[in-house]
């Protein structure tokens, strides 16, 4: 009973006191890399401040998780010295301090704090040209960082750096500088920070334009340098324009020549990307030769007194400001000496007298010899004809006629017959005041030859000035009235009606006779819809569509059109062919067609397509895109693309049947002499995907000579202009591409282009790939006529990039083609009414081995360019000319030299009518180059 009672009286003496001096300092602890807000606590070193001075020894110090476990002692932490908190971030926990001499008990909390760590995210990096002017976003180049840090600069300088904002332009003179961003920690946390380094590449600097003048007979070196002001070092020069003379592009220096014409001379700084290349141009103008002039005095009945002076405005071409003096001798005119005194002047000499004048420039001081013929009583009829009859406004119905008159002025007569018909008589002639004419109510397609004559003041009537025009066809503008509009489209549900969502279908042909002659016409549309246009109400058209040789095991069409017109007033009329799937199948084609040319030291481009041909949605694929390895790319207008060392792949999905695809990247051609005139470039493309039906259009490529400068209507062939005979199979196709531009300006509402297959390709194989533009493609025989009715093509000067347009097509060669063999093509492109532009001709040869010679646009000058009297050939290879021969734009020889055996030569071409010709010189070792030549 006694021991009973003593235990009682111990449980009664332990009193708890439930009012604990508080809550205690907080245990703050700064979290780990997670910052997941738990942590481990050492509860205990919290000991000494919960005592206060306490004796330790009579003092007992427990943890709980909460107050509540401490006040009903329950749950206490066991390892006080590695508590990890339970609730992340702020965790309130139980304090026990109980005194063992005094049996009393003490309660009281204290928060467990944990403070996430500051996190400023992961370095970054941008490299930017100093011209840049876009403001540049510091946050987006770290990754992962907390809001709420400050933004410092820690190097570099230039540009314009806001903190608060955390941006950063850059300026001109601006260095590579590094931004520091700071997130400030919370005790015990450190501060954290990150740094973006903005990379500034200098823009490369050329220097300005300029310009010096030469005589025409000079042969002092120009340093290049010393015409354009302000450059830096380390370009290189190339000649954009001018032939003759000694152009030595690695020094800089440029040496004038008798017979050379201005000439300019860029200096190219090759900017380092994403900087761009930097340019001048240097100009050479040679101070031109005065033009011979003649004076003439016709009445026999008087002494001939000429004022030597009316001939200065012939000399000088209208030019002003010039020192003339005539001499009667040319070793006077030559230095000056023993000038004809100004006033009037009688021939020693008649009927014909030559004199020679000396012309001095005023800007160079030049001096330019030249002869002044006086005619004396021997004169030409004083009534001549009308002269530079011009057309103008040309549709195909009327047009505008213009001209110049010499020997009179007042009444003209004009007439208009069918070409091949005699002169008029003046009675049928309508007589005019003016010197232009409009002509209306004409006939398509009709030819005409203009008549106009001048009555002259003495009472005499001049012969008839001639032009021959031929009136277009509304068809080749889209302007008729009339048209047949015919559609292919897939018949998904084989209902034979095009339903809503049914897709086009281009993979063949539309097949047509006119009133059952016999002879087919091909059409083809890569938009759907091919357009026949036509004005006579009489004619009639049978119809059918055929399907492309790789897609007539998959598709069928059994639709026909027969013995249709197209009535006055019918406007357009749709005939519709369903063109039914009979084969599930999926069919990848990629295609490269070029823009530009590659020059060294500027851009091009090429575009890639790639198109689904089959009838089910590709759900994946790859291309493979690899460049010519001296060229490096400037730009790719498709996101996603992952670079390679060779050029960049890019994985594309869900290309729908009959879907296009493009990707257009463009290049930087490095200066020379990494790259040389006439090197060749070649580009390749690669599509892949699973279950290809067709393995032969899954890859293309295109090669291209590296040149100074080019005309942009031109055509090339993907081969560069070689083929090696043993690798071209008869499954191989030539590809060629038909590249215009317009450089008038206005825009051009409609374009022809028409090409004249050469007879050694075979017709019958002839499949469009691409164009740039909707396009209707028309085959008769070997007639080739592209149609882009309503592309309203803008004009280089105000649109430099939409100025642009191509056609690209493949054609095999006909069977028996050998070593040696050359195939010819060039083709004419027709803006709105105006004349044909004719292309280059572009030449394919089947060779041995690749690696023969041959010229490159370098080693031989063709000048002037245009002519009218003599051209002169120089060859700079020291190897002999052999055989010149000249080809009109058919093809047809109009002149040939033979056994020219010297390396350079003078041919008069003045009996050359007027137009465009293709000169193909040969040299010794069956060397070869042709060359564009403009007769005026």
């Amino acid at each position: 009973m006694k021991k009973a009672l003593l235990l009682l009286f111990l449980f009664l003496s332990l009193t708890i006191y439930s009012q604990p001096p508080g809550m205690f300092p907080p245990l703050t602890v700064c979290d780990d890399a997670s910052n997941d807000g738990l942590a481990v606590f050492d509860l205990t070193s919290t000991i000494p401040t919960i005592l206060d001075g306490l004796d330790p020894a009579i003092h007992e110090v427990h943890f709980y998780p909460s107050d509540t476990d401490s006040a009903n002692n329950t749950n206490e932490i066991t390892t006080p010295n590695a508590y990890v908190n339970t609730t992340p971030g702020l965790q309130t926990i139980g304090v026990r301090i109980i005194n063992t001499a005094l049996s009393e008990i003490h309660l009281a909390g204290m928060n467990l704090v944990v403070n996430a760590q500051s996190n400023a995210g992961t370095d970054g990096s941008i490299t930017v040209c100093e011209t840049s002017s876009t403001t540049i976003d510091l946050y987006s180049l770290i990754t992962g960082e907390q809001s709420g840090g400050t933004w410092t600069r820690t190097t570099g300088v230039g540009g314009t750096f806001n903190a608060s904002a955390g941006t950063y332009t850059p300026g001109v003179g601006a260095t590579t500088s590094t931004f520091t961003y700071t997130v400030t920690g919370l005790a015990p946390c450190s501060s954290d920070s990150s740094v973006t380094t903005i990379n500034i590449i200098a823009q490369p600097n050329a220097g300005n334009d300029g310009n010096i003048a030469v005589c025409d007979t000079s042969t002092t070196i120009v340093d290049l340098f010393s015409v354009i002001t302000g450059e830096q070092s380390g370009g290189t020069w190339v000649r954009t324009r001018g032939s003759g003379g000694i152009f030595n592009a690695s020094a800089g220096t440029y040496t004038h020549e008798i017979g050379a014409t201005t000439s300019s001379f860029t200096y190219v700084i090759s900017g380092i990307l994403p900087c761009i290349d930097d340019s001048s141009v240097a100009t050479v103008f040679v101070n031109p030769p005065a033009n011979p002039a003649t004076l003439q005095f016709c009445d026999v009945m008087e002494l001939p007194i000429y004022n030597l002076h009316d001939a200065d405005n012939q000399i000088t071409g209208g030019a002003t400001g010039f020192t003339i003096t005539y001499h009667e001798t040319l070793t006077d005119a030559e230095i000056g000496a023993n000038a004809i005194p100004n006033g009037g002047y009688v021939p020693i000499v008649t009927p014909v007298q030559t004199l020679f004048a000396s012309v001095i420039s005023p800007a160079t001081s030049c001096r330019s010899i030249t002869t002044l013929t006086l005619n004396t009583h021997n004169c030409a009829s004083s009534c001549p004809a009308p002269i530079n009859l011009t057309t103008s406004a040309v549709t195909d119905t009327s047009f505008a006629v213009s001209w110049d008159i010499l020997g009179g002025t007042g009444t003209c007569l004009i007439s208009l017959v069918p070409q091949g018909s005699p002169p008029p008589s003046d009675s049928d002639a309508v007589a005019i005041n003016s010197t232009i004419f409009y002509f209306t109510g004409l006939s398509p397609n009709a030819c005409y030859t203009i008549y106009v004559k001048i009555f002259c003041p003495s009472s005499t009537i001049s012969d008839w000035a001639t032009l021959n025009i031929c009136m277009p066809n509304c068809a080749d503008s889209g302007a008729c009235s009339e048209v047949l509009v015919l559609d292919a489209f897939l018949d998904s549900n084989n209902n034979g009606v095009k339903d809503t969502g049914e897709v086009d279908f281009n993979h063949g042909n539309f097949v047509y006779q006119v009133n059952d002659s016999g002879s087919n016409q091909y059409g083809t549309s890569n938009d759907g819809s091919y357009y026949i246009f036509d004005s006579d109400p009489s004619n009639s058209y049978d119809i059918s569509f055929a399907l492309n040789a790789d897609f007539s095991t998959y598709y069928t069409s059994a639709v026909s059109h027969n013995n249709i017109t197209l009535p006055d007033g019918s406007g357009e009329n749709y005939l519709y062919f369903p063109i039914v799937n009979v084969l599930p199948h999926v069919d990848a084609q990629v295609t490269i067609s070029p823009y530009g040319q590659p020059r060294p030291g500027f851009t091009y481009g090429t575009t890639i397509y790639y198109q689904n041909n089959g009838s089910q949605t590709i759900p994946s694929g790859t291309l493979t895109f690899t460049k010519h390895p001296t060229i490096s790319i400037a730009s790719v207008s498709q996101t996603g693309t992952t670079p390679t060392a060779t050029g960049f792949t890019y994985d594309f999905t869900n290309l729908a049947p009959f879907e296009v695809r493009y990707i257009q990247v463009t290049f930087l051609v490095p200066t020379i002499p990494t790259v040389n005139l006439g090197d060749l470039v070649t580009n390749t493309v690669t599509v892949q995907i699973d279950n290809d039906i067709n393995l032969s259009n899954n890859s293309s490529s295109t090669t291209q000579t590296v040149v100074g400068s080019y005309d942009p209507n031109d055509k090339m062939e993907s081969h560069g202009g070689k083929i090696v005979h043993s690798t071209f199979t008869s499954n191989d196709y030539l590809y060629y591409t038909i590249q215009f531009e317009n450089t008038g300006t206005a825009n051009a509402e409609f374009v022809r282009v028409e090409d004249a297959l050469n007879s050694q390709l075979d017709e019958n194989t002839f499949e469009m790939i691409s164009a740039s533009h909707n396009v209707d493609t028309k085959r008769v025989g070997t007639q080739l006529t592209w149609h882009f009715y309503n592309i309203d093509l803008p004009p280089t000067s105000s649109n430099p990039i939409g100025s642009h347009g191509f056609v690209s097509f493949k054609i095999k060669p006909k069977a028996g083609y050998a070593i040696g063999d050359v195939i010819p093509n060039t083709a004419s492109i027709y803006f709105d009414y105006n004349p044909a532009i004719v292309t280059n001709q572009f030449d394919t040869e089947f060779v041995l081995t690749l690696g023969n010679a041959s010229f490159s646009s370098t080693e031989f000058n063709l000048y002037p360019n245009p002519a009218n009297g003599f051209v002169h050939i120089t060859q700079n290879n020291n190897l002999l000319i052999d055989t010149i021969q000249f080809y009109d734009i058919t093809g047809k020889t109009v002149k040939s030299i033979l056994n020219v055996n010297n390396v350079q030569t003078s041919i008069d071409v003045s009996a050359l009518a007027k137009g465009v010709y293709f000169v193909e010189i040969i040299a010794e070792n069956y060397i070869k180059k042709t060359k564009k030549l403009i007769i005026q």
